[in-house]
Parts: C-alpha cells; sequence; structure tokens
C-alpha cells in the first residue's frame, strides 16, 4: 500500500479456481495465523476479521470476494475496512447532518420569504458541525485502525503470494 486509504480495495487476477484460492486462505488462518485472525465464510465470500480480545471499536476487516471467470481463472475482489455495522453508523450520522442542512435551507429561506423569525437557519451550522466531527472521528478511526489494515493486508499478500503481484487496478 503505498497510501493508507480509508476504504482501500484491490482487484486481482489468479489462474486458479476459486476452490483453490479459497483452501490457501483458509489453510494459512488455520496453520499460519499468528495474528490468530478468525474467519466467515461462504460460497464465494470470506471475510476475515480480528479475534475479540484484540478487536477494537476501530478495527478493519478484509472482505475478500471470488468471482469465476474461466475454466481456472478467478477475479479476486478485497476490501479492507471498518465492520460493516460501524461504516452503517457513519453513514447514518452524515446522512442526518446532511437532511439537517437541506432542512435548514429550506424551511430557513421559506420563513425569510415569509419574513418570519428564520430559527431553521440555525439547522445549516448544526448539520455542518455533526458532519465535520463525524469525519474528524474517522480520520482518528483510521490513525487507530492503520497498524490492523497493513496486518490484514499483509496476510492476504502472504497467504496468496503469486496472485498479489498480478494486481489488476488498486483503487480508492
Amino acid at each position: 500500500m503505498s497510501e493508507l486509504r480509508l476504504r482501500p480495495r484491490y482487484y486481482f487476477k489468479a489462474e486458479e479456481s476459486m476452490a483453490q484460492l479459497q483452501a490457501k486462505i483458509k489453510f494459512a488462518l488455520a496453520e499460519a495465523n499468528p495474528l490468530h485472525l478468525k474467519y466467515r465464510s461462504t460460497k464465494n465470500h470470506i471475510t476475515v476479521f480480528f479475534p475479540p480480545k484484540e478487536k477494537h471499536f476501530w478495527s478493519p476487516e478484509l472482505d475478500i470476494n471470488f468471482e469465476k471467470k474461466g475454466k481456472n481463472e478467478t477475479f479476486i475482489r478485497i476490501l479492507i475496512s471498518p465492520s460493516p455495522s460501524i461504516w452503517t453508523f457513519f453513514m447514518f450520522i452524515y446522512t442526518v447532518g446532511g437532511l439537517l442542512i437541506s432542512a435548514g435551507f429550506a424551511v430557513g429561506f421559506s420563513q425569510y420569504a415569509l419574513k418570519k423569525s428564520t430559527w431553521a437557519l440555525f439547522f445549516i451550522p448544526a448539520g455542518a458541525a455533526i458532519i465535520a466531527l463525524t469525519y474528524l472521528a474517522g480520520q482518528f478511526g483510521k490513525y487507530k485502525a492503520e497498524k490492523q489494515l497493513r496486518e490484514l493486508k499483509d496476510f492476504f499478500d502472504a497467504a496468496l503470494p503469486g496472485v498479489s503481484s498480478h494486481t489488476i487496478q488498486d483503487r480508492v
């Protein structure tokens, strides 16, 4: 990773079947796992996460999706991000802030046009403050999760060493 991002995504192409790749990751989790990482697995998806004693509010998870593209060709998409409940909470708070700003504009300027008391305009700075504080909390969380984020990426690189050298695209 050249630059640490809040939710880095990577795309890889492998010349192996999904079953072989999943078996390699599960083997690495069972045998070569000094971090004692845990996982959940479904048909085409593996989620790798830290054990409860090492996990904190900002701990990231590694989501690995496998897409079959040929007889022995698989595309792998990985996303390293906060747990889905944390990410949903942050999006909810951003939405509340945005709605406060929108309501402040709509109601406040209607009040202004009607030459009434413009108390609703105070929703605008309140919503902006909520968004700014949420952004700052996210930056703090990124700082707190940096070590674990790198450990998850390093685990993936070690579990599938040939695959990580065939990056299709790094993107935000």
